[in-house]
């Protein structure tokens, strides 16, 4: 009976701390809005949380507010915390499509997941209710985008109404531990990718550039670059030559590579002069 009301008091110390837990973002000005998130910014209890009927599924949440993050310690193989259903994500499971968690860790596991109850009646567990990705063990920060379309991501008339992050995946081992500064949601993969690049360098698309050469009677006029990433580069125009009409031979830069671009050229059919007309 002692443990089932410490039970019952952790959740309820847990949850009475939820502001600072999840928070809502205004996206007022930001560049990548986001549609929800959870800010492990703020202060929580020191507390250890039992989830389920197994004690072997626990963490530890550690606050360690000052520096912008918290972190979760396993005390067992199998951490993970639910969020009391009202701190579910709310909106469409589309809006949900994809999540960017800010994170560093060293644990050998490397891997993170995420289940949930979907109001179309699934249950986690079941199909369609959890995603899981992989962590840089490496001890540096660093942002990860996990893609939740495999599972509620589009989803578009059904809404989550409980969900679990196990910050890490099952498997671990006591004392293995994480931080995280915050779990954002977002409906298009390109504002996450590109917010998480933000967060991470290591992210940013990889840039590669390619040599262009414009070439006028076999002979090179001007040379410059262009890169695959759609950034604009000049092109020069082509050369006037009396009678003639000229432009650059099509071409396409979606395939990469070198390229060499041609100076095609028409004649320019000109009425002849009629001699004048003499008259008495």
């Amino acid at each position: 009976m002692k443990k089932t009301v410490l039970f019952f008091l952790s959740l309820l110390l847990i949850f009475s701390f939820c502001p600072a837990v999840h928070a809502e973002q205004s996206n007022e000005g930001e560049q990548y809005p986001c549609t929800f998130a959870y800010d492990f910014t703020g202060e929580i209890p020191d507390v250890v949380a039992h989830f389920g009927l197994n004690e072997l599924m626990m963490v530890e949440i550690s606050p360690t507010a000052t520096d912008g993050y918290v972190t979760f310690t396993a005390t067992g193989d199998d951490p993970y915390f639910k969020f009391g259903d009202a701190q579910a994500p709310r909106g469409k499971g589309t809006d949900l499509a994809y999540a960017v968690i800010k994170y560093r860790t060293t644990a050998k596991i490397g891997k993170g997941e995420f289940f949930t109850n979907r109001s179309g009646g699934a249950h986690w567990g079941d199909a369609g209710t959890h995603v899981d990705w992989s962590y840089k063990t490496d001890g540096e920060w660093h942002a990860v985008v996990v893609d939740c379309t495999s599972a509620w991501g589009k989803a578009a008339n059904e809404t989550l109404y409980a969900f679990r992050f196990d910050p890490l995946a099952s498997g671990a081992a006591a004392g293995d531990s994480i931080d995280v500064a915050f779990i954002r949601f977002y409906a298009s993969e390109d504002d996450a990718r590109a917010f998480a690049a933000t967060v991470d360098p290591s992210l940013k698309p990889k840039v590669t550039t390619y040599k262009i050469d414009f070439v006028v009677d076999g002979k090179i006029i001007y040379s410059t670059t262009y890169t695959d990433d759609g950034a604009p580069f000049f092109e020069p125009g082509v050369p006037e030559i009396p009678g003639k009409s000229g432009a650059w031979e099509p071409y396409s830069l979606d395939k990469g590579g070198d390229l060499t671009v041609h100076a095609v050229y028409t004649d320019v059919w000109t009425e002849p002069e009629l001699p004048a007309i003499e008259t008495a």
